[in-house]
């Protein structure tokens, strides 16, 4: 399941890529219940009980399943579209054939459905059924395979693909929403794999993990805008300076070199990809800011984001409780533009807000914002109580703090865009934070104290 979240770019067939992410999920919900790691001394059939126990007694599983018949009513309750009344000859947005339902427009409702199964199976996974050398994996394969398809991306991009080539164009007025940030999540996924790879003496595989970081970095490079790249870039420095701490307190400093040396060898893929891959003009572009007078932000993005932003608490305002519907703000930002606005709007609608704050509420009301904010403080929450309960024990502190950090960074980027609402960013989200829970041993039985 680890590799589900890399079949959702902006180039692939909406419905090619539900039905692929739904069929990984079968699998990967057979995995879950018929191949999760076993314990010492535990059999197969002892793992599969215990594992199948602990996911049908989790509240978070039921959350899950009430949030998959919520995104199964959505989907069926589509029909948000631009109309023309030719009675009155004006155009107007058709709301959804159930108003008392959530809706969707441009057919988001079949991916968002696909996606909550996803992140069920792909979550409860990573709580119950994934042991340290399990974890490490996922992470190292998520990041890898993340590596993999920037690659793909850049290929594409250069070879002139629609949708790698604006993706990688990053119009920021016209799709704040960036694959990206997916990217950069694997990023620090691959970070703390590298770190793992000592504590599970996999030496040999070095240069496989030294490609799934440099390789994800250049998807965050070049599919996501400076700030969000220099956000990241604070995040990673976090996570490597947490590796060397638990690196020199636990192993060797022959490890640390190897591990510090890792990253300069990880640098060499951007560059190759740079010179090799991608055009000059989009590489000299990302780099602007630092070699001549670029600047961070594109101009008039201030403005922009502040009338995107009150189209967005207006929208909010007239569906307060279910939104407006997935995919109608950009119906919704035609009917509020002025005349001003489409001055300065010359390049086109803007397909979302420059706050997904905003964008999330306007789009899903305080239903949607719950359905995203519940499962969250649940997941924060097995954090809190895994943490109180591993003071004085050995941890691994690097996977401890991943969710953390992950979740810090998306936080502060969606303040800026909405890639927070990207189906491969709420799955690597929710991965990492149940992986950051698990990864505490879980409390002591009180037998074993005794």
């Amino acid at each position: 399941m680890s590799v589900a979240p890399l079949f959702l770019f902006p180039f692939c067939d909406v419905w090619q890529t539900g039905i692929t992410l739904l069929w990984l999920t079968l699998v990967g919900g057979l995995w879950l219940f018929f191949e999760p790691s076993r314990r010492n001394s535990e059999m197969l059939h002892q793992a599969r009980i215990r594992v199948s126990g602990a996911v049908f007694s989790d509240p978070l599983f039921w959350i899950f399943v009430v949030l998959a018949v919520v995104a199964a009513a959505r989907w069926a309750n589509g029909g948000v579209a631009l109309a023309y009344n030719a009675g009155d000859g004006q155009w107007f947005i058709s709301r959804p054939s159930l108003p008392w339902l959530p809706g969707h427009a441009n057919g988001e409702g079949f991916i968002q459905f696909v996606v909550v199964l996803s992140l069920a199976v792909v979550v409860e996974g990573c709580r119950h059924a994934l042991g340290k050398s399990a974890r490490m994996a996922f992470l190292f394969m998520g990041s890898f395979l993340a590596g993999v398809a920037a690659i793909i991306a850049a290929l594409a991009a250069r070879v002139g693909v629609q949708g790698a080539s604006e993706a990688m164009g990053l119009s920021i007025f016209r799709l704040p929403s960036f694959a990206g940030c997916a990217f950069g999540l694997y990023m620090l996924g691959g970070i703390v794999a590298l770190a793992g790879l000592f504590e599970c003496k996999w030496n040999k595989a070095l240069l496989l993990f030294v490609f799934a970081v440099g390789a994800s970095a250049s998807g965050l490079f070049y599919f996501a805008p400076l700030p969000v790249a220099l956000a990241f870039a604070v995040a990673a420095l976090v996570l490597i300076v947490a590796s060397v701490v638990h690196l020199l307190l636990f192993f060797s400093p022959p490890d640390v070199v190897k591990f510090i040396v890792a990253f300069f060898i990880a640098a060499l893929i951007p560059v190759l990809l740079a010179v090799c891959v991608v055009p000059k003009e989009v590489t000299d572009a990302r780099l602007a800011f630092f070699f001549s007078d670029g600047l961070l932000f594109p101009e008039g993005f201030a403005e922009a984001r502040v009338r995107l932003s009150e189209i967005a608490r207006n929208v909010w305002r007239d569906h307060l409780w279910l939104g407006s519907g997935i995919g109608a703000f950009p119906l919704d930002v035609r009917f509020a533009a002025t005349d001003e606005d489409w001055l300065v709007w010359t390049a086109g609608v803007p397909k979302g807000a420059l706050h997904g704050w905003w964008q999330l509420i306007a789009e899903r009301g305080i239903f949607g914002a719950l359905a995203i904010a519940v499962p969250l403080c649940f997941m924060v929450y097995t954090f809190v109580r895994r943490l109180v309960a591993a003071i004085g024990r050995h941890v691994f502190l690097p996977l401890c703090g991943l969710g953390f950090v992950a979740v810090a960074v998306v936080v502060a980027e969606t303040f800026i865009d909405a890639s927070l609402l990207r189906p491969e960013t709420l799955m690597a989200l929710g991965a990492f934070l149940a992986l950051s829970a698990s990864a505490f041993p879980p409390p002591r039985r009180r037998e074993e104290e005794k």
